[in-house]
């Protein structure tokens, strides 16, 4: 029984041209050695992409290859001419020149052999014999053993698989009178307008392409494309009209792709971006990829929407896979093929180079700005924002919705009625604040945060960011001597500061709060001011304004070094022990010298505590009694003393407590 065997696989059988060898003439013993080396040393050369094999090189994926080891009793074939019988399995027998076989032997051996879906699409016939000889039936017929037999096998096989006419100008004698051959290459009209495609053409190792008289074995009044070619000589390249032929026979049994993403024409796909074709080979075939009939791109075997200008809707998706070669001049349409796909979109939205505005739908959308100053609003469902480049601007108000940005692409804003963090986005930059109250919170780039008409909170983060909070009492986080602070006479009554460095406050916020145990200096404005410190050594100045001080833990000094008045500004200390004054003497005129880096202690007679100064030298009364603080800057002399302050917890004070500044 012939064995089957597979000699090479690139793909499905529906999509690939079964090329089949098999022998006659070969006994057991050279089936593994003779025959075999003849099928190897064959392949190579036919597929080896010499100008002598073309165009069989470049389209080697686009076939499989079968043997079937067939053997005889006998080595050899038939030869009457020389008295030579041989007992073979397919009945080789010589006639001259022509080698021929027992086709339906052939025909009857392959269908058993071969596995099921494979058919001898194209078949070569190896005969072991030396003696020179071949055939081009339905199968290339040749002598493997002649010292030619590599060129007489692709002489064979363009008959047999191209259906090309012999090109020799001798064999029958006279001037051709017959009809039009049907034969590509061989043509009765002296114009050679059955290849005019190629007229004028010089091939590599042929020359020109013209129209030659001589051909279909007749010297006159027929006509070949050229002086010399594989039709007519061996050792010669197939000439361009052949070589085309052979193509498009290729291309009778394949189609450019093996497979796709799936389609139809009554299926449409929903928010599908993705594409894949599978080209029979990625080195031949080249695909084009087109959304809404506007080619995106020739992006090989899969694509990505990632089309300008993607909007919602059904659009159409178009991958035309197709072979490029310059081989084919006539009738391109086999080397093609274009897959469809319907999509509808309501997921992905993209922009252009231009300043876009895009607006999701009630879906969970991906939108994409790419160039430009774009406004994206995902709307409804968590959605996906890419900006890109250009200063953009995003709109949340679901908590699912992501934004998608890389450093250097601008300078950005989120607009939103959440509250929201960029602080694990580097590449966001803003945030402005809509609805009702709400949260923002920066990274560790110079943020700008904007509240609305409710109580935020605003965090800028590291680095120096500028905070307004917009109508409405709301709270400032300050981590950073750069960091700004911007309220409005119409913002807010209660607006606070939480600070972790030395900070004074800005117009219109009302307290200031010390956060970590650092010691820093906090600082009022002209409003009535409430400032509390932390566990560190804090310094509090009020400022103008009646305001309310609190050092906290730690050894705290509060700072007078605004003028003193008794209705508008006396500050209340909330919680004084241990702590300490710090009195300007720019202001406070009579208490001698001293400066911030040098207090002056206070002389003990300056120090009273009473309910009114005792003598002339007595500078800082205070009455226990009430927690009243006064400043007297003639003692018992005729100016009246001035309320400068209250000690809310009436502790015990000592001149010690005062330093001049």
């Amino acid at each position: 029984m012939p064995a089957h065997r597979h000699l090479q696989t690139t793909g499905s059988s529906s999509n690939r041209i079964d090329m089949v060898f098999m022998g006659d003439g070969y006994t057991a013993s050279e089936i593994d050695t003779t025959y075999s080396s003849q099928v190897q040393g064959f392949i190579e050369y036919m597929f080896n992409g010499s100008i002598l094999s073309e165009p069989f090189g470049r389209y080697r994926n686009f076939f499989n290859i079968h043997s079937i080891d067939v053997v005889s009793n006998e080595s050899g074939a038939d030869d009457p001419a020389s008295g030579t019988e041989r007992d073979t399995a397919l009945d080789a027998a010589y006639s001259g020149r022509a080698l021929g076989v027992d086709l339906d032997k052939a025909d009857q051996i392959a269908e058993s052999v071969l596995p099921y879906g494979v058919t001898s699409e194209m078949r070569y016939i190896l005969v072991n014999s030396a003696a020179y000889g071949g055939a081009g039936y339905d199968s290339g017929i040749y002598s493997a053993g002649n010292a030619q037999a590599y060129e007489i096998a692709l002489h064979e096989i363009g008959h047999a698989f191209a259906d090309l006419g012999d090109e020799y100008d001798y064999g029958i004698p006279g001037p051709y009178s017959g009809d039009e051959p049907h034969y590509v290459n061989v043509t009765a009209d002296p114009t050679g307008a059955k290849w005019s495609r190629w007229l004028g053409y010089d091939q590599p190792g042929i020359g020109v392409i013209g129209a030659y008289e001589g051909a279909y074995y007749r010297a006159e009044d027929v006509y070949r494309p050229s002086l010399n070619s594989k039709m007519k000589s061996l050792e010669q390249p197939f000439v361009a009209v052949s070589r085309e032929q052979f193509i498009l026979k290729f291309y009778e049994f394949v189609d450019p792709l093996d497979g796709y993403t799936y389609t139809a024409p009554w299926f449409t796909h929903r928010n599908l971006a993705d594409f894949y074709v599978d080209t029979i080979d990625p080195a031949i075939i080249l695909v084009d990829w087109t959304v809404d009939g506007v080619t995106a791109v020739n992006a090989g075997e899969t694509f990505r929407i990632t089309k300008d200008h993607y909007g919602f809707g059904e659009h159409t998706i178009q991958a035309r896979a197709y072979d490029p070669t310059d081989w084919v001049r006539g009738d391109r349409s086999a080397l093609e093929q274009t897959v469809t796909w319907t999509v509808m979109n309501d997921h992905l939205l993209t922009g252009g180079r231009a300043d876009d505005a895009l607006t999701g739908n009630e879906k969970a959308n991906e939108i994409q700005g790419r160039g430009g100053r774009d406004t994206i609003n995902g709307g409804a469902g968590a959605d996906t924002m890419i900006g890109g480049t250009g200063n953009d601007l995003y709109v949340v108000d679901d908590a699912g919705d992501v934004i998608s940005e890389l450093a250097g692409e601008g300078t950005d804003t989120v607009s939103t009625s959440l509250s929201y963090s960029i602080a694990t986005s580097a590449a966001l930059e803003n945030i402005v604040l809509t609805g009702a109250a709400a949260n923002a919170t920066g990274n560790g780039g110079n943020n700008a945060l904007t509240g609305n008409a409710f109580a935020n909170v605003l965090d800028g983060g590291a680095d120096a960011d500028q905070m307004e909070g917009g109508a409405g009492s709301d709270w400032y986080y300050v981590d950073n001597t750069g960091d700004t602070v911007m309220e409005t006479a119409s913002g807010g009554t209660e607006d606070r500061v939480y600070t972790s460095v030395s900070y004074s406050l800005a117009a219109h916020v009302e307290q200031l709060y010390a956060s970590g145990s650092a010691a820093i200096t906090l600082t009022g404005n002209t409003l009535a001011n409430t400032i509390i410190g932390n566990a560190g050594t804090n310094k509090l100045n009020g400022g103008l304004g009646n305001d309310q001080l609190n050092g906290g833990l730690g050894k705290d000094v509060f700072v007078f070094d605004t003028k003193a008045n008794k209705t508008t500004n006396v500050d209340k200390i909330l919680d004084f022990s241990s702590d300490s004054f710090w009195l300007e003497n720019k202001v406070f005129t009579k208490l001698g010298a001293g400066t911030a880096s040098k207090p002056k202690k206070f002389k003990s007679d300056m120090f009273v505590q009473n309910n009114k100064a005792k003598d002339a030298e007595d500078r800082i009364v205070y009455d226990k009694k009430t927690g009243n603080l006064y400043y007297d800057q003639d003692g018992t002399g005729s100016k009246a003393q001035v309320k400068i302050a209250t000690i809310a917890n009436k502790a015990v004070l000592k001149h010690q407590d005062f330093f001049v500044i």
